[in-house]
């Protein structure tokens, strides 16, 4: 039995395995499958993808423009359309390629968490962390860009040094020759080698830079003048830095223990909700803090603008809306929720049931509705037999005796209550519904027995004696070629038989269900493609003398294949004689040869045909196969036992058999020449 590796699954044969050329050719087909997909992928040349980004936070990697790959081992290119996809960490971009193409291909990129192991899985890129590394060497961190997927060497050609526009870490005086820009800001960019990102370059804006806390230091020391100590006295009032033990005061500030400080403040005339307060929060240790005028909680005095549940005439003064609609605000106390206050809409007050009010819709009433309006029109209904007005459930129009309107069409074909025929009643045993000669009608009543038939005027008689000109009979000659011919038969045309599986009962049968089952141009092409004839083989004293024949055969010429070998046994009365076909390999190349089938013939057995059905197959063929291709093929006759004893083959070679059907003209002619060489 044969093995496999660990790793690639490739099949080897085992240490006895017999026969082991099945299992050794799969390993190097596997080897070279593999050895070429590995070659192809060194050789691969990728180019192009427009700008190609990478973003971290949603994890997208994006490109604007067609990639293209070229295959310098098969001369083809391969493109990827612009597109985006999600990347998580540690997944893989590949390509499943189609080796050797006949024709410029279009594709896709894969993801995986692991790269598929085929060989026509190829590896583009992989995510680690937050950054992306491309096989071509170049690598996206968040939000960065790149200029196509392969790196572009500037003008010039590359090697160290060679970009003078390039920022060095070994050359000095580079920064200090660029245009300063004397007033920085905020939002102007730095490039930094993050830390946290394995040391890729990244950027950030100055205002994003972390706030440095100087070390400690005197004021009166090395990192302050004599005139900064200046300026600081300067801005403080009545003070000095040097005493630290001299008064401070805020003149500006709000004190405890000042009075008049407030009232000298410029006064607002007309304070808003908005306006800001300082307290003192009594629920957080008196701590200062600023309220709203808005958000002050209300004492004990009284809002003009309130409505209250003890002052009345206050909603009749304010302004009345004369038409309401349904979506006006009103305010309630919601009884399933405390009465809290809450506000809803007009649309939204549910529908009060009214009181009973029937008289006002009746003559007379105030709301009177219409009597016995137009038909479709609501109003109400005197009885009568106007056509307005109402009809009495005990009416007699309503009663089942009265006689119904014409309606026999709806019973008939088509119509919306049609009777079938076979749904009536049984007739009368009349000939009421009988067909005549001047009306259709019914069939007439069956007379009985198995020799009448009906006749023209509607009676059952015995049938005349006398010939049908029109039938074929078995004993009148040229019948049949009196018939016009068709000279194009097809599949399904009809011929008459006389089934001898069933009393020889005449039936129908298509032309396609006779004998192969088509109806070609040409009739299935059989014939015998002899390898060896009139072979004979003496056993020698002390050599095995092997007779041989060969010959070339196509068997994809052919629907079916049989090797056939007439033979007597030895003359003496010992020894085998054994016929065996090999295949020697393709006509451009024989190679080792491939025992296909065999067989053996005991001594003094008298005359035998030996036939072994072969299968056609297209590759990796076994015993009783052969291939569907132009191949040498050699029969050897062999005969042991007694020195002297001979073998004796009348013929060898293959019976095959062509369907027009399936072949051409021209293989149909090739079949026949192949064939009957």
């Amino acid at each position: 039995m044969s093995e496999t590796t660990s790793r690639m699954n490739y099949t080897y044969p085992s240490r006895d395995e017999d026969p082991w050329y099945d299992s050794f050719e799969s390993l190097v087909t596997a080897l070279d499958s593999s050895t070429f997909a590995h070659r192809e992928d060194r050789s691969l040349v990728f180019a192009g993808g427009g700008t190609l980004s990478w973003t971290v936070a949603t994890s997208t990697f994006t490109w604007d423009d067609t990639i293209q790959i070229a295959s310098t081992i098969s001369g083809r290119r391969i493109s990827i359309s612009a597109n985006s996809l999600t990347l998580t960490d540690g997944q893989i971009l590949y390509l499943d390629l189609t080796r050797q193409p006949l024709s410029n291909i279009s594709t896709s990129f894969q993801v995986a968490n692991q790269l598929p192991s085929t060989n026509n899985a190829c590896a583009v890129a992989v995510r680690i962390g937050g950054v992306v590394y491309f096989r071509t060497g170049i690598s996206l961190t968040d939000g960065a860009t790149s200029t196509g997927i392969a790196p572009v060497p500037s003008a010039g050609g590359g090697g160290p040094g060679s970009d003078t526009t390039a920022i060095h870490d070994n050359q000095s005086g580079e920064i200090a020759a660029i245009a300063l820009k004397p007033t920085p800001t905020t939002s102007d960019l730095l490039l930094i080698e993050d830390a946290a990102g394995g040391n890729a370059k990244a950027r950030i804006t100055i205002g994003a830079l972390p706030a440095a806390t100087p070390a400690t230091h005197a004021i009166g020391g090395a990192r302050h003048s004599s005139s900064t100590l200046a300026q600081i006295n300067a801005l403080v009032s009545d003070a000095t830095l040097d005493g630290v033990g001299d008064p401070r005061t805020d003149n500006d500030a709000i004190h405890d223990n000042v009075a008049g400080e407030i009232v000298s403040i410029t006064s607002k005339g007309t304070p808003t909700v908005s306006d800001v307060l300082v307290i003192e929060d009594v629920a957080d240790g008196n701590n200062k803090k600023s309220v709203t005028i808005g958000s002050l909680p209300f004492g004990t005095g009284t809002d003009p603008d309130a409505i209250h549940d003890n002052v009345a005439a206050e909603i009749s003064a304010i302004t009345a809306k004369a038409t309401p609609t349904t979506a006006d605000y009103l305010i309630i106390e919601d009884a399933a929720d405390t009465d809290n206050k809450k506000s809803i809409t007009i649309g939204n007050l549910p529908a009060a049931a009214p009181a009973s009010h029937a008289s006002t819709h009746e003559p007379g009433g105030g709301d009177a509705m219409t009597v016995d309006a137009a038909a479709a029109t609501g109003s109400l209904r005197t009885l009568g037999t106007g056509a307005a007005q109402a009809c009495a459930g005990n009416d007699s129009r309503l009663s089942d005796a009265r006689t119904p309107t014409s309606h026999n069409t709806s019973h008939q074909s088509g119509g919306g209550d049609a009777i079938k025929l076979d749904d009536l009643a049984a007739p009368d045993d009349n000939t009421d519904l009988d067909s005549t000669i001047s009306a259709h009608g019914l069939l007439p009543k069956l007379g009985g027995g198995t020799t009448n038939y009906l006749r023209a005027d509607g009676t059952w008689a015995a049938p005349p004696g006398g010939t049908d000109a029109n039938a074929i009979h078995d004993n009148v000659a040229a019948e049949i070629s009196a018939i016009t011919e068709k000279t194009t038969p097809a599949d399904a045309d009809l011929v008459i038989i006389e089934d001898s599986a069933d009393s020889y009962n005449k039936k129908k049968v298509q032309l396609s269900n006779i004998g192969g089952g088509t109806t070609a141009t040409a009739a299935e092409a059989t014939s015998y493609r002899e390898l060896v004839s009139n072979a004979l083989d003496t056993q020698g004293v002390s050599v095995v003398e092997n007779d041989t024949g060969e010959g070339v055969f196509d068997a994809g010429l052919h629907q079916s294949v049989v090797f056939r070998s007439t033979l007597t046994a030895s003359w003496a009365s010992t020894g085998t004689l054994t016929v065996s076909l090999y295949d020697d390999g393709p006509t451009t190349a024989p190679g080792t040869p491939r025992l296909v089938t065999s067989f053996a013939k005991t001594a003094n057995g008298g005359y035998e045909v030996f036939e072994q059905a072969l299968t056609i197959v297209s590759s990796g063929a076994g015993s009783n196969q052969v291939l569907g291709d132009a191949r040498v093929y050699r029969v050897t006759i062999e005969v042991d036992g007694t020195t002297g004893d001979t073998g004796y083959i009348g013929s060898a070679g293959f019976v095959a058999t062509g369907s027009a059907e399936a072949l051409s003209a021209d293989q149909i002619q090739a079949i026949v020449m192949s064939l009957n060489a």
